[in-house]
């Protein structure tokens, strides 16, 4: 796994971690602009996104100790933030429940943590049959249509944030994981200050806030009216960022 760098060494140390089929620089580029004047961002770039080194993601639970081992090696285990979109988020979770890092701030900007039990496998082949399309410039299946109206995701964005290089294997591994992560019940001892955002539009973001909240009594909650999946971070970088500086600061 690679680490991508920027700002002074010596300010407050955040870290960034990017979503599920997208590329790190896609995510957060202007995140990243808006924010390494004031402090030190570290955004790690998940195994099966990188197109300079050849992996397959293989599994939330490995990419999470991926990170814990560099920033402990490199920055002590201590970080002043730290900010997760989407399967980003989740990955974050799984560190937060770890504790093996101590991060003070934490934002987790449609993390996915609502676990579709038995209807997790056909919904993995199909997903992943469908996002693959993408790279072929195929049009999505009516019933994916429907879903995305219905999450008001937008498929322009989407085809535009995706990254053409991703295997099949990665995708598939990566909703295998999503649709069945379930939230680690140490998570309950975390004492960091943890704040969920997500789309007013986001049915399914919505849900996992709700099951989060049943494990942390304390978690904020920040509902983006008309906003989908994505939307705040890669429509509204100014908007995000100025969000995000309000609750790290």
């Amino acid at each position: 796994m690679e680490f991508k760098e920027f700002g002074d060494i010596r300010n407050p140390k955040i870290m960034l971690i990017h979503g599920m089929a997208t590329t790190w620089d896609t995510c957060y580029k202007a995140t990243i602009n808006e924010l390494k004047n004031d402090f030190y961002i570290i955004v790690p770039i998940l195994d099966g996104h990188n197109p300079d080194e050849q992996s397959e993601f293989c599994s939330i639970q490995e990419v999470a100790q991926k990170i814990e081992q560099y920033v402990l090696e490199n920055y002590n285990g201590k970080l002043h933030a730290a900010s997760g979109f989407s399967m980003g988020g989740t990955i974050l979770i799984e560190i937060l429940a770890n504790q093996k890092l101590q991060v003070n701030r934490v934002i987790l900007d449609a993390a996915y943590c609502a676990p579709l039990g038995i209807f997790s496998k056909i919904c993995t082949k199909f997903l992943a049959t469908q996002i693959a399309k993408i790279k072929e410039n195929k049009p999505f299946h009516i019933a994916l249509r429907k879903v995305m109206e219905y999450g008001k995701f937008d498929e322009v964005a989407l085809r535009k944030a995706f990254y053409s290089s991703i295997s099949h294997k990665t995708i598939l591994n990566c909703f295998a994981q999503l649709l069945n992560y379930q939230i680690p019940k140490n998570l309950r001892s975390v004492k960091a200050d943890i704040t969920y955002w997500y789309g007013s539009n986001e049915s399914y973001a919505a849900k996992s806030a709700r099951n989060l909240k049943k494990v942390l009594p304390n978690l904020s909650i920040r509902s983006f009216h008309r906003y989908g999946h994505g939307e705040l971070i890669t429509k509204y970088p100014k908007h995000c960022v100025a969000e995000m500086k309000r609750l790290i600061l």
